[in-house]
């Protein structure tokens, strides 16, 4: 008997978390969850109303409590220009949002059972709670990220491998490597300066390397050095050139 007790006590409380009161007037409508409740009409009698609950309509007499499938409607008060109601949900769950576990890095989903179902959702677990692949954070005083595998990754430095900008700690990658820091305008200026003297170099050492004779021809100061010379300085310049753009942009 005593198991009976407690068995009824707990679909009390459980009736109870799950109940709502309204007061509509006539016409009147109101969403509980995924329901439209509206007031049709009262009665001559102020006694009894009509009630729709989405396309079902119903008569309910004050005092009186209706099952109407997924929830149950106990009509508290009727006037004659309004009503009070009582919406007590009959099943686990009638939206997504019923489904709560304190789990992170679940997703509760109502089923067309009105059955509650949990999946596990894309993140890392951090402080109790869920957070989304990219993430990142700062545990241990390291930066870290939320990786593919729903794991906490530290973030790359310069020229290693990877896929998403968030690996890296420049924030960038570029050709699956990650680039260096972001520079601020200054720097970014002066990486610029380094590309166009290296572009220059690599220019003015092909042409001296592939036409001596017309580099003598134009630089009287030069017309004694041999051809071989000018092509060996020439080489080196556009070596040098190559150089600074690489090293520019690495």
């Amino acid at each position: 008997m005593r198991k009976i007790y407690l068995l009824l006590a707990f679909f009390l409380i459980i009736s109870l978390a799950s109940a709502e009161q309204f007061t509509l007037l006539k016409s009147q409508s109101v969403s509980y969850k995924n329901l439209e409740i509206k007031l049709i009409n009262i009665g001559i009698s102020g006694k009894t109303a009509i009630i729709q609950v989405n396309s079902i309509k119903t008569p309910i007499s004050e005092n009186e409590i209706k099952n109407l499938g997924d929830i149950t409607i106990n009509m508290i008060e009727v006037t004659e220009e309004s009503v009070k109601l009582e919406v007590i949900q009959n099943v686990e769950c009638l939206i997504n949002e019923d489904c709560t576990r304190n789990e992170p890095c679940q997703e509760g989903l109502c089923t067309e059972l009105k059955e509650c179902i949990f999946k596990k959702t894309q993140g890392c677990m951090l402080n109790n709670e869920c957070k989304p692949i990219g993430f990142i954070e700062t545990i241990d005083n390291e930066l870290v990220y939320c990786n593919i595998n729903l794991e906490w990754r530290q973030k790359k430095q310069a020229r290693k491998s990877c896929n998403n900008n968030y690996e890296c700690l420049s924030n960038l990658c570029y050709n699956n490597k990650c680039s260096k820091q972001n520079m601020g305008g200054e720097k970014m200026a002066l990486v610029w300066l380094v590309i166009i003297f290296g572009a220059i170099f690599i220019i003015k050492g092909i042409y001296l390397f592939t036409k001596p004779r017309a580099i003598k021809f134009l630089l009287r100061d030069l017309s004694l050095m041999k051809e071989t010379s000018l092509r060996i300085i020439g080489l080196v310049i556009t070596v040098i050139g190559i150089l600074l753009v690489i090293w520019a942009l690495s």
